[in-house]
């Protein structure tokens, strides 16, 4: 997690995403867990589906903390899954995913709060743990 307003020094967190084809394969649901030394700081599930009247992807984000559930829609630029939305605030978020390989993604979420620059709230790196 970067430097902020709400988190000056920033911090490293670990975190885990199991994710699983649902609905005929038509639905993706995540369960993410974040940690800072063992103590879980986010969780939620996340349900991300491609609404064919829209022509775009739609997450559906659940915040175990309480916050209201976010809807990010959006579609991929080059490479690039990005979902943007309105979050608590009147701020909008920016999530961006890219799958460089089969066994890493790669993911940057950014919120524009001054209508203007994009600034990361965090960026992290995940590799498919084969159990």
């Amino acid at each position: 997690m970067v430097p902020s307003e709400h988190l000056p020094e920033g911090r490293t967190a670990q975190a885990r995403s199991e994710a699983r084809m649902c609905a005929g394969g038509r639905m993706r649901v995540s369960d993410y867990t974040q940690s800072v030394d063992r103590n879980v700081t986010m969780q939620g599930p996340a349900v991300t589906v491609w609404n064919p009247d829209e022509n775009c992807y739609v997450m559906y984000w659940f915040d175990a903390g309480g916050s209201p559930p976010t809807e990010l829609k959006g579609d991929y630029e080059g490479e690039f899954l990005v979902l943007t939305g309105p979050v608590p605030g009147g701020s909008l978020v920016r999530h961006r995913t890219h799958q460089p390989d089969a066994d890493t993604m790669h993911a940057v979420s950014e919120v524009l709060s001054d209508g203007e620059t994009w600034p990361r709230i965090f960026e992290g790196t995940y590799s498919r743990e084969i159990s």
